[in-house]
């Protein structure tokens, strides 16, 4: 009954703070968030980003070995997580047959040879966490290959039906303990700091939640869903990549919604939940790059990926930038030369580990939109935790543009995050954007 009280407290407070606003206040207090819940994630999560890894097309070699030495540099770009793409053995084929990552998987307790030895592995993790650095395993648990051997054994874990194409039954209970117990081993006894569960949309509820219950139950250990997810799962252990997002930065970026529909798109999320944004992943890129998706508008995006709540994710390449799309199941390579973006990058992971008002989940400051002169084509809005504070102001739009910033809660003097200038900003402070301008300011 307290926490009910509580609740109504809240919301004749919100409600009596609304009726008092002026109109610009009430869309600066429009993205409040509320927090219901406690937050299980690992503490090394509070203000981290993530990096996305293919261990085949990162280098030439496409190795373990030949990964190791860029795990400084990533260190350096301000990456604390890697999320590691499958790297289990897979089935034998033809060398005109493609060979898929996702699905023809041969033992989910195993290592692809082609990519290194058990011990080169082990030693690649020990490396990351010599670095201080955490890393999580993706692992694509709908299919098999036709040559696991549960196929042979254990024929009812597998969806009958022509069309199934090794697609695993996970109504079948046996089948469940086998998995979990196949994804607990690299947490318990490989010593990964987390699991990524593949398509985690397509699974049945009933599934997600006893599967949240029974992996990365350890204190250490981090759970992360490669999609959106049903809200009727309690968002207490784990985080999920947020699609949503993604599809609504392509749209503004190709001029098929204006920055409104980012702050409805914002109120529509459950706050208890941890997001990873990101502009490109291994499954959007196999269709085009972020240059292909969002064109001039990349870089724009990138910063709302970093300075939204949520969990920043970069894809292998972005800090090259590289400009091919590569294709998950092919042996295309990426050829790391001249690191044009890493400056870009550094720069706002920095200040993402630094600034309290952009840690992630309930860590980090609440976002508040600034109301301007020009709401349909920039985003603008400020976040405070612990005295640290930001103010950020996007021009979403492929035209310059002149705006005022209108309203309170933003007054301060600030660096620029891309510059040695600083900024004084008050209600009514004139600003003059470039198309796809953004400027990201701190307090300190």
């Amino acid at each position: 009954m307290q926490t009910h009280y509580h609740l109504i407290f809240f919301v004749l407070l919100l409600l009596g703070s609304c009726k008092n606003s002026s109109p610009a206040e009430k869309t600066f207090d429009a993205i409040v968030e509320t927090i219901s819940q406690e937050d299980l994630r690992p503490a090394w999560t509070h203000n981290a980003a993530s990096y996305q890894v293919n261990i085949q097309q990162f280098t030439k070699e496409g190795t373990f070995n030949a990964f190791k030495p860029h795990i400084p540099r990533l260190k350096d770009l301000g990456v604390q997580i890697v999320l590691l793409m499958p790297i289990f053995a897979k089935a034998n084929k033809k060398q005109s047959e493609t060979i898929d990552l996702y699905k023809d998987i041969m033992d989910f307790k195993s290592i692809d040879e082609s990519l290194g030895s058990f011990a080169d592995f082990q030693s690649m993790v020990k490396e990351i966490h010599r670095a201080g650095m955490f890393i999580v395993l993706e692992c694509p648990i709908q299919h098999t290959a036709a040559e696991h051997n549960w196929k042979k054994v254990y024929p009812a874990f597998y969806k009958k039906g022509k069309d199934q194409n090794l697609a695993l039954d996970y109504s079948n209970k046996k089948l469940r303990t086998r998995i979990f117990d196949d994804l607990n081993y690299w947490t318990n006894e490989v010593n990964m700091d987390g699991i990524c569960i593949d398509k985690s949309n397509e699974f049945a509820v009933d599934f997600l939640e006893e599967l949240k219950e029974k992996i990365c139950i350890k204190k250490d250990k981090f759970l992360i869903f490669d999609s959106n997810i049903n809200n009727q799962i309690i968002a207490d252990n784990f985080a999920e990549f947020d699609d949503s997002m993604f599809t609504t930065l392509q749209s503004i970026a190709n001029k098929k919604q204006d920055a409104n529909q980012l702050e409805k798109v914002l109120k529509s999320k459950d706050n208890n939940k941890l997001y990873f944004n990101f502009t490109s992943n291994d499954f959007y890129n196999r269709k085009g790059t972020e240059f292909n998706r969002f064109g001039d508008a990349h870089k724009a995006m990138a910063v709302l990926c970093v300075t939204l709540p949520g969990m920043p994710l970069i894809y292998s390449g972005q800090e090259e930038p590289s400009r091919k799309a590569l294709s998950i199941n092919s042996s295309d390579k990426i050829n790391f030369k001249d690191y044009i973006y890493t400056d870009f990058y550094r720069s706002l992971l920095s200040l993402k580990k630094r600034n309290k008002s952009l840690w992630n989940g309930n860590f980090g400051g609440k976002l508040h939109r600034i109301n301007t002169s020009k709401d349909a084509s920039v985003f603008a809005f400020t976040r405070e935790m612990d005295g640290d504070k930001v103010v950020v102001i996007v021009n979403l739009s492929n035209k310059p543009l002149a705006i005022s910033l209108n309203g309170t809660g933003f007054e301060g003097d600030y660096q620029n995050v891309f510059g040695n200038s600083t900024l004084s900003l008050n209600s009514g402070s004139n600003l003059n954007l470039r198309d796809w301008e953004y400027l990201v300011l701190s307090n300190r």
